[in-house]
This record gives structure tokens, C-alpha cells and sequence, in this order.
């Protein structure tokens, strides 16, 4: 089930002539409000106003956080909470989140086509199954096709599949009627003992037994049980009964299946399975594929294999050699010749509970920690974690859906976003896990950093606390005057008969330009950028050490710096003047429990200890 990334905000890029040149930006960073990051050479770190974003570089709004960025073309585009955009060769791909054209219009690229939104309106992407729905909160936006211009309205939208063929288009919800008005009766599904068919797209033929191809029109389609299916690329084939659905999407071959059985064959493609009311039965190339009553199942059929990717409930695999079970979040595969089994297991123990949307480090010797992510507080009626792939792509995520949580295990760093069954703003995180036990000791002591005014630009990393500065230009003589420009425009200046010693914390985390005046005489414009080692100890784990044999109480010590919250096991520390904290922790029944540091820019890290 491969779903496309989100639109793509049209920009110029400067492409340089020779080898040489440097690169141009092609957006920069004018304002921001919470956390705001830019990705450059795979790593996050904070955006100062007047960033600049060349192409590869992505822009990242954290949880009630927005940005505006000014592109190339002079368009504004104002991010909001929990988005990314990364720019790419000829544009700007937006991957989550929603981004509003705020100073003139902006022009974006969609698997629809060249889309302008008006001032004012708000694009949203939202991806499904069969595609991506592209949808218009507030204002217009006009996609440019070879058929003709397409206009949404506020509250519309058109959902896409890979290549450009619409799937469904639609519409603004009516107004409210009149207290008077007659209103209409609610739709009545067909009877749970007939199969509904539903053909969108061109292109797709049907016979029965013998007969030859032919064409069936789009719109509700009579296809008896036995007609075979066809289905190219676009196109789709819904089938109900009941409550109860398989969407099959092209290129596709399919028989339907009876009343009393199996809902549909599946000889190629994808198809994605819901079952409400009882279990849904597809049959595949060496067995059968069950959805439990209440799963959700996207199931596509190989040359060598079928796949079957379980978002919610569960699904059995009945093969002619072996059968197997997965549930929400794993892979059952089942062979062409009839062998069961199951990938991408979910864990059934958990080593950490996390709330949604934050970005945290684990500690654990094991690199390998199984994780629950609360869905409730973020979609109270449910919602759908994806799992990002390994380079960090939502291009085909592993999907774990359900209304409490979601279970999952992390090796290395996992990126993930939910998104909530009732339409809800989109949530986004990351789990890294490092291998340290948390035994080294904390830096307390600021560094300190020699700064010469060269115009070349330096790079100063600090674990707990701000460097300290020495800044000198070895052509002063006398008296001179240290300048120091903010990435936001404000300017310092400090006067010195020598070099110039900044004490620790006086110039603040980001991007600086310093300079030294001598006389009538000026040093090089010297860039200095002052960032926060992420893989500095945060703390020290004095006791108990990360695998020991406990009783019912564990005393918990160690030693962090200022600036970082303690709790243990989901309760807050005691903890004195010099950093030293201290926890009694109820272990019955507990075989891991967390140590939770978190600090208001450093973010959030969990060391955990294990029962031996």
C-alpha cells in the first residue's frame, strides 16, 4: 500500500552553471513562534529568523509552534503547528501538517496537477488508502488539469492516486437548513446478504465464465458473483455488504465473491479490507485472508506472496500448509504455496509508556526498547500511528491503528505521526534509542571556546552549559570593540583593551556575525553558530545500576544540572541545590522502569533500568 507524499509548494531554484558555485538559497525563515528547526545533512536543529534553506534542507514547526518562510518566488507561506516541509529540486514538498498563502498567492504542485491557492487559504493533505486527499480548509485554490481547471471551494477538496487519476471529488458541506425544512432520511445500506459493487476510474472490463471483456461504466456496477474484474492503474472497485467493505485498487484482477462467502478473489493488486459487523474472507494465491469484525487490512497480492499489512483488529491467514494470526501493526505473508507467517512483530511487553508528540532519547544497553504511544490523549474517538522507514520517509508506513495505543519496537531512531480518525490536526514525534547506561558523569563546568575574527565560520557545540567566548583579532592594537549581530537583527558590542572574554551564557544558543573595530579599522564578518550536543549525558545514574536483581522498593540516585526536571517511574524526584536526586520506586510486579529527564529546550530523555 504505497502512499504519495503531500503537495509540493512550487519555488524557483537557482541552479548553478559550474561545480563550483555556491548554492542558493531558496527559502528563508521571516518569523517563528515555539519550536522551530531546520534539517540540514539529516540532523534537526533550532531555526533562528533569517534562516536560509537551500535544496535537501527541511523546516519543522514542533506542537503549537508556526512558522512564515519567504520562498524564492517572493510567496509567503505560513506553517502551522507540527508541519514539515523539505525542499526538493524545483520546489518544496509538504509531508505533514498545513500551509496557508499568506502574502499573495502561491502556486503548488499536486498528483492532480499545478494547483493556485488564493490569499488566505489553507492546504491540507490527509493520506488514505487509495490516495491522498487534498483538501481546502479555508479560501479557493484552482488545480490547472488537461480536462479542464478544477476549483475548490472551502471545505473541499479531490482525493488522488499515484499518477495523477482522481478518485473522488469533494464537495463543500451544505449549509445548515431551516428549522422548518424537511430533511432528508439517512442512506440505507444494502442487505448484509447482497454485495454492492461501485466502479471509479475508466478503463475497467468485467466477463463471466467465458465471455468476453467488457467495459464497465463508472458508478454502481451489477457484477454477479463469479464475474471476474479487471482494474488498471486508477481505478477501483468497491465492494459493501453490510457494514462491511474490500476496496480493491488497479492494476488489479479480481473475482466477486457470493453472498455467503467470500467477499472477493484477489488474483493481483491491492486491496483494502474493513470489517464492522463479522469477519471479511479474501481469498488469495494459497489460501484464505480473514479481518476479524472490527479490523482494518490492506492486502496486496504478489508474484511470489500476499501481504497483508493489519492496521487495526486482527487477521488470520488459513494457508494450505500452515496458517498464522497478526494483529494491529505487524504483516502476515502468506506464500503461493500455501506457508504462513508473520513480520514486523509487535511487541507483547512494554519498557516505556510516551505521550504523542514529543521527540525523546532512550537509554538502554539492549538498543532495542518496545514502546506505547497513547493514542486517547491525542484522538479521543481513535486514530492511526504511521511508522516512517528507515531514511525516514512517510512514503509507505507501516500503519498501527486503534483508539487507546499503539505498540511498537525501536532499534536506531524511528520518526512517527498520527493521525486521528475524526480529520484532527496531525501529531508528529521521533524515538531514538542510544546504548549508553546512563553511568557517565554530567559536565558541570562550562567550556571554553578561542574565537579569531577571520571571517571564517566556527561552530561551537556545549553539553550542559553555554561556552564561554575568548574572541580576539590578532591585528587590533589597543582598544577595540567586539560587535556581536543576533540571528533576529539585534546587535551587542563590547569594549576591550585585549581579546574579549565572554563569560558562559552570554551569547545565547543559534546563529551569531561577529566583529572586532580597532581604530578606523574593522576584522571580517566572522560567523558563529552556538548549538546544544545532543548526545551529551544529560545525567548520572548513581543506583541502580541498569540490570540488578530488585526487591518490591528500589531506591533511585544520580546527579543532573540545572535546567532538568526529574521523575521517576512517572513521579517527580526529590532533588537538592547541587542536582542530586533521589527516588523510591514500587517494583512488584515490574520487570523495567524509566528515569525521565526533561528540559524546556534540550527536549526529553528516559533511562531505563531492568530487572535482572
Amino acid at each position: 500500500m504505497r502512499l504519495p507524499l503531500a503537495a509540493v509548494v512550487a519555488v524557483a531554484v537557482a541552479v548553478a552553471a559550474c561545480g563550483g558555485a555556491k548554492p542558493t538559497a531558496v527559502a528563508e525563515l521571516v518569523e517563528g513562534q515555539g519550536a522551530v528547526e531546520r534539517e540540514h545533512g539529516g540532523g534537526f536543529a533550532s531555526a533562528p529568523n533569517g534562516q536560509p534553506f537551500f535544496v535537501g534542507d527541511a523546516a519543522r514547526t514542533g506542537t503549537g509552534a508556526w512558522a512564515r518562510l519567504r520562498l524564492r518566488d517572493q510567496a509567503v507561506v505560513r506553517l502551522g503547528a507540527e508541519t514539515l516541509v523539505r525542499f526538493v529540486a524545483g520546489g518544496a514538498r509538504l509531508e505533514t501538517g498545513e500551509a496557508l498563502a499568506e502574502a499573495g498567492p502561491v502556486t503548488i504542485t499536486t498528483e492532480a496537477g499545478l494547483a493556485q491557492i488564493e490569499p488566505g487559504g489553507v492546504l491540507r493533505a490527509i493520506g488514505g488508502a487509495g490516495g491522498v486527499r487534498y483538501q481546502v480548509d479555508i479560501g479557493r485554490a484552482v488545480i490547472q488539469r488537461e480536462d479542464g481547471p478544477l476549483t475548490l471551494e472551502g471545505g473541499g477538496g479531490v482525493v488522488v492516486a499515484i499518477g495523477g487519476a482522481i478518485l473522488e471529488r469533494i464537495t463543500p458541506p451544505d449549509p445548515a437548513p431551516d428549522a422548518g425544512a424537511a430533511v432528508a432520511p439517512p442512506p440505507v445500506p444494502p442487505p448484509a446478504d447482497t454485495i454492492a459493487a461501485t466502479v471509479k476510474g475508466r478503463g475497467v472490463t468485467s466477463r463471466t465464465g467465458s465471455e468476453p471483456w467488457k467495459p464497465v461504466a463508472a458508478g454502481a456496477a451489477a457484477l454477479a458473483a463469479g464475474a471476474a474484474v479487471k482494474l488498471p492503474r486508477g481505478a477501483t472497485l468497491e465492494l459493501v455488504r453490510g457494514n462491511d467493505r474490500a476496496t480493491v485498487s488497479g492494476p488489479a484482477e479480481v473475482t466477486i465473491g457470493a453472498p455467503d462467502g467470500p467477499i472477493v478473489s484477489a488474483r493481483s493488486g491491492t486491496t483494502r479490507v474493513v470489517a464492522r459487523d463479522t469477519e471479511v474472507v479474501v481469498t488469495v494465491p494459497g489460501g484464505t485472508i480473514v479481518t476479524r469484525a472490527g479490523g482494518d487490512t490492506g492486502i496486496e497480492v504478489g508474484r511470489r506472496e500476499t501481504v497483508a499489512r493489519v492496521e487495526r483488529g486482527e487477521v488470520a491467514l488459513d494457508g494450505d500448509k500452515s496458517d498464522a494470526s497478526a494483529r494491529a501493526g505487524e504483516t502476515g505473508v502468506l506464500g503461493k504455496d500455501g506457508a504462513a507467517s508473520v513480520r514486523d512483530l509487535v511487541p507483547s511487553t512494554i519498557d516505556v509508556a510516551l505521550p504523542t508528540g514529543e521527540n525523546v532519547v532512550i537509554h538502554d544497553p539492549t538498543r532495542k526498547v518496545a514502546v506505547k504511544i497513547d493514542l486517547a490523549g491525542a484522538c479521543p474517538g481513535g486514530g492511526v500511528l504511521e511508522l516512517a522507514d528507515a531514511r525516514g520517509s512517510y512514503r509507505a508506513p507501516r500503519r498501527i491503528g486503534g483508539t487507546s495505543a499503539a505498540f511498537f519496537a525501536v532499534v536506531g531512531t524511528t520518526r512517527y505521526r498520527i493521525r486521528c480518525d475524526s480529520g484532527g490536526a496531525v501529531k508528529s514525534g521521533s524515538v531514538r534509542v542510544a546504548g549508553d547506561t546512563g553511568a557517565a558523569a554530567v559536565v558541570r563546568t562550562a567550556p571554553v571556546n578561542l574565537i579569531e575574527t577571520d571571517g571564517r565560520k566556527y561552530s561551537v557545540s556545549y553539553q550542559n552549559r553555554l561556552p564561554a567566548l575568548t574572541i580576539s583579532w590578532s591585528e587590533a592594537t589597543g582598544a577595540s570593540t567586539l560587535h556581536v549581530l543576533a540571528g533576529g537583527g539585534a546587535e551587542r558590542s563590547f569594549e576591550s583593551s585585549g581579546s574579549h572574554k565572554l563569560a558562559a551564557g552570554t551569547l545565547a544558543e543559534g546563529s551569531h556575525t561577529v566583529w572586532i573595530t580597532s581604530g578606523s579599522r574593522s576584522s571580517p564578518r566572522t560567523g558563529l553558530r552556538i548549538g546544544f550536543d545532543n548526545a551529551a549525558p544529560t545525567a548520572q545514574i548513581t543506583a541502580p545500576p541498569p540490570r540488578a536483581p530488585w526487591s518490591d522498593a528500589v531506591s533511585v540516585t544520580g546527579v543532573t544540572v540545572e535546567g532538568w526536571s526529574v521523575a521517576v517511574d512517572g513521579k517527580p524526584a526529590d532533588r537538592d541545590g547541587s542536582g542530586r536526586f533521589r527516588a523510591e520506586v514500587d517494583t512488584a510486579g515490574k520487570g523495567t522502569f524509566a528515569i525521565r529527564l526533561a528540559h524546556p529546550q534540550h527536549g526529553v530523555h528516559y533511562y531505563l533500568r531492568r530487572r535482572r
